[in-house]
């Protein structure tokens, strides 16, 4: 999180249904495994008078609302070996409350306890937020009882989505005038672009959707974006390389982010910028762009099943994909995303977003100029994949497999993928050589690395080098004159 989160109606809604199981007090020594986080003053008092020590206890003496007794007070006031504290007003997480939470979770062999300036009641979802897999955390429901919630990946997820949503729903409430998207040109920032359109469209907004320009935003994007005398900008499914463009657009127009990428900055100026990699969520279980953009939109579902499918985001998907496929069980949903890959890879973004606009089913996008695209670029796709017996080079002891291409089409990440499925115990470096620079995408499955952290470090200092992406699928751009140093470093990290 980058900031204080001011809680919407709907949010509140969510946290009023138990988000985990319910118990009775007897059955709270059972339930308390792990390293526990206790939520709220009754539950904590209970969970003392019980002898049972979480590892964390966050607490603002009151219950209900109400001051606790001067004995409970007095008490809990004892409780902890760490003390913390920390301003919370109500309906919000602020930004300081949710630090001391994590500040609290990195203590090691310690009782921590957050006292709360204010009121603590949605801090649950900071617990869970900033907990491990496989903590708990205990809290109490007014009129219900004791919650018990095993921390999971998909229930951080889950809260890390409702709460992007809610926040989008409400920033966009404000658009009024004409508003530009800004989106990358893959699959999954294509479809999300549409959805978008048809959204803000629906309050005769005028819509303009522009292309970026790779993971940046251009100095003539820019220009452009503050020529079209736009009210607000969406930025959808690019990094935080365009952080300095954004925070200067942000000072004179409505800026939404909604990204997945891995972040190393925190600053976007008056921007919205939602992610939800803010909100610790593991990468597998990191929503794509697509998915963030149909749980906010509501609309077009096999356009967001092509763009999650397309960004392999079938963890988080699971249960839309399944819904989907069974809506339109006659549809070959893969090659709609073959469809999308095609008109990225012949750079006819703009017109496949055109063609995506008006398409009103599947087939419409099926029977489009986009098929005979795809049957270009996927004899180019079985060209390279076959030459890479000959031209790839396996360096680092075997470990890494650099393949330098040529293509007619931008098709490194999806050879990438294709080189990935054939080695997937390997790190799969695709090169190619791009007016005067060097631009790679990284892919592995089995390898247990993060290229976000490994381009971080090899690019240091290397002049106007930028990259990043997931964990396991990243994309970098260097200066060509720096191409063997960037390796050097990079292998040399891997060790």
């Amino acid at each position: 999180m980058i900031s204080d989160l001011v809680v919407n109606e709907e949010i509140k809604k969510y946290v009023r249904k138990p988000l985990g199981k319910i118990i009775r007090e007897s059955q709270l020594s059972a339930n308390f495994k792990g390293n526990v986080i206790c939520v709220g003053d009754k539950v904590t008092l209970t969970c003392a008078k019980l002898q049972l020590m979480p590892k964390v206890a966050i607490v603002d003496y009151k219950v209900m609302r109400k001051k606790i007794s001067a004995k409970d007070k007095r008490q809990l006031k004892k409780y902890g070996t760490i003390k913390l504290r920390a301003k919370n007003k109500a309906g919000t997480i602020s930004l300081e409350a949710w630090n001391k939470v994590r500040e609290a979770l990195e203590f090691t062999g310690a009782i921590v306890k957050v006292e709360i300036d204010g009121e603590e009641d949605l801090l649950t979802l900071a617990a869970i937020l900033n907990g491990d897999v496989g903590d708990t955390v205990i809290y109490g429901q007014p009129g219900k009882g004791i919650v018990v919630v095993q921390i999971t990946e998909k229930k951080k997820q889950e809260i890390a989505d409702m709460l992007i949503q809610e926040k989008a729903r409400e920033f966009l409430k404000k658009f009024k005038g004409t508003t530009v998207i800004v989106h990358d040109s893959d699959a999954d920032g294509m479809s999300s672009a549409v959805m978008f359109t048809h959204y803000v469209g629906k309050r005769k907004n005028k819509v303009i959707q522009r292309t970026s320009d790779g993971a940046t935003i251009s100095p003539h994007l820019k220009e452009e974006i503050t020529g079209l005398n736009a009210n607000n900008l969406i930025i959808l499914d690019l990094g935080g390389e365009a952080r300095n463009t954004i925070k200067e657009l942000s000072q004179r127009m409505n800026v939404l982010i909604i990204d997945h990428h891995k972040m190393f900055e925190d600053d976007f100026g008056k921007a919205l910028y939602l992610n939800p990699q803010f909100f610790n969520v593991p990468d597998d279980y990191t929503s794509p762009t697509s998915f963030l953009s149909w749980q906010i939109c509501r609309n077009i579902d096999w356009l967001a099943a092509a763009g999650i499918i397309a960004d392999k985001g079938f963890l988080p998907a699971q249960e839309f994909l399944k819904k989907v496929k069974k809506k339109y069980s006659k549809i070959n949903l893969n090659y709609l995303v073959d469809l999308l890959n095609a008109a990225d890879a012949k750079e006819k973004t703009k017109e496949a977003v055109q063609i995506l606009l008006k398409s009103k089913s599947p087939q419409d996008l099926i029977n489009s100029e986009i098929a005979r695209w795809e049957k270009e670029v996927n004899g180019e796709i079985s060209r390279l994949v076959e030459e890479h017996k000959q031209k790839a080079l396996f360096i680092a002891g075997g470990k890494v497999i650099l393949y330098e291409v040529t293509p007619k089409f931008y098709l490194r990440g999806e050879i990438a993928n294709k080189i990935q499925e054939i080695y997937p115990d390997k790190i799969v470096i695709i090169g190619e050589i791009e007016n005067g620079h060097y631009v790679m995408s990284f892919r592995t499955v089995k390898v247990n690395i993060s290229f976000p952290d490994l381009i971080k470090k090899a690019i240091q200092t290397l002049e106007g080098a930028h990259g990043g992406g997931h964990a396991k699928a990243a994309g970098c751009k260097i200066r060509l004159v720096d191409k063997e140093k960037f390796l050097r470093r990079f292998i040399e990290n891997l060790k």
